[in-house]
């Protein structure tokens, strides 16, 4: 967990970059000052109250690119990659070229890549994302797992989020390279870090099983990772480090051992 925790604490979207264009509807600082608005919610992990600030900027700025932006950055931590690119392609026609964005591009089409074709299954709370095939039958105990989880992390911790954020999304990638590419995290620090989960982007991310040689304790990984979403949105993504990881580790398995 060290590698992508420090990173996902760090800044919660590694992506975000400067604005370095003026408005050219306004040439004015308010759809300035209501993305940075939005990127503030999303480094706190609560994409879902940036939406009405959407509506501002849609309003007031529609022909400005950083509505586009704030639409792509949004949607994309919502779990709507194909919408994310297709804003960032309506924002490419306004400004000519996305260069100065060129991570958060690429990370939003690899994303997009790596998901397509994924079916959802869903549980009361959440909603797991894998490929057609043998993997499919992960989900079902994932989601077993997930909601029991939530279920002792709000018990002891009052952790539950409200209604409007459910459903949590949850993905597993049938490769690792999968999971590198939608990760920011180079394969070598996969490698070295043994990596095989990941909670960022206002979700959670885990490889298969079936890919390691001996397999791995998966659910309690996935319980883990779901302290860390929990954590993070509770704290608006400002619990120090050492806490983040030792509050995750010490009731990874709380799930099956409440007591």
């Amino acid at each position: 967990m060290t590698v992508q925790l420090i990173r996902s604490l760090t800044a919660a979207v590694v992506v975000a970059t400067a604005v370095t264009f003026v408005s050219p509807v306004f040439g004015a600082q308010k759809p300035y000052d209501l993305y940075r608005q939005v990127e503030s919610l999303i480094n706190q992990w609560h994409p879902e109250e940036a939406l009405s600030i959407l509506e501002d900027l849609r309003d007031s700025a529609e022909q400005d690119p950083l509505r586009y932006l704030a639409e792509a950055r949004v949607a994309f931590n919502l779990g709507l990659y194909d919408q994310a690119i297709a804003h960032l392609e309506t924002m490419r026609g306004i400004t000519g070229n996305l260069s100065a964005y060129a991570d958060f591009v690429e990370l939003a089409s690899a994303t997009a890549e790596r998901t397509s074709g994924m079916v959802g299954q869903r549980s009361e709370r959440f909603e797991v994302w894998v490929k057609p095939g043998p993997d499919q039958l992960l989900a079902t105990f994932a989601l077993e797992t997930l909601e029991a989880s939530l279920d002792f992390y709000d018990k002891f911790l009052d952790l539950a989020p409200p209604d409007n954020v459910y459903p949590i999304r949850v993905e597993i990638y049938p490769a690792v390279r999968d999971f590198v590419a939608v990760s920011t995290l180079t394969e070598k620090e996969v490698e070295t870090s043994h990596t095989v989960a990941l909670c960022k982007f206002n979700r959670l991310m885990i490889v298969s099983p079936r890919r390691m040689a001996l397999g791995y304790r998966w659910r309690d990984t996935l319980s883990h990772e779901l302290a860390h979403f929990l954590l993070s949105r509770k704290t608006r993504n400002r619990l120090p480090l050492w806490l983040h990881e030792g509050i995750a580790k010490f009731t990874e398995r709380g799930w099956q051992e409440p007591d």
